[in-house]
């Protein structure tokens, strides 16, 4: 019986300590799944970069994917549902942000005048009063946003996020 007790204690102990365990992260294509609010998994990776770890934890990260059939689809109609998503054409700000202060090479793969698609925005500067609006972007002297722009043309998603 004192065996019973102590096998159900020491299983109790393992299930609560297991619990406590981080799941494997889903990387950068779940990191943006959560933030754009729709599953990006079923994506092909075109290309992936994180130079995130520098002082403070500044850097970019650039996440290309292609969507095709079924999962380009069921990527439309989710941006369609989800919150923060606006139709194409960018704002002033954001065209801007994209093709003319260039932040390096970070945003050099996006077609220029796209009409057919949607974009998310998100400023997460401390300084931000509303997250989804960009009127602020260039009044302050870091930037610290998330800008997704999704080509409806040709279905390929370009995600990005800087930190600076």
């Amino acid at each position: 019986m004192r065996r019973t007790y102590l096998l159900a204690a020491v299983l109790a102990a393992v299930l609560l300590l297991a619990g406590c365990v981080p799941w494997p992260s889903a990387g950068v294509k779940g990191e943006f799944s959560r933030t754009l609010g729709v599953n990006l998994t079923d994506g092909h990776t075109v290309r992936e970069e994180d130079t995130h770890g520098g002082f403070l934890g500044d850097g970019d990260t650039t996440l290309i994917l292609a969507f095709t059939g079924e999962n380009r689809t069921a990527l439309e109609e989710a941006i369609a549902r989800a919150d923060g998503w606006k139709a194409l054409p960018l704002t002033e700000n954001l065209s801007r942000a994209v093709y003319e202060e260039r932040f390096g090479d970070l945003f050099e793969d996006v077609p220029q005048d796209l009409t057919d698609g949607w974009y998310y925005f998100l400023d997460r500067h401390s300084e931000a009063e509303d997250p989804r609006d960009d009127s602020g972007l260039f009044g302050r002297h870091s930037y610290n946003f998330t800008l997704a722009v999704y080509d409806g043309e040709s279905g390929v998603l370009y995600c990005y996020e800087l930190d600076t």
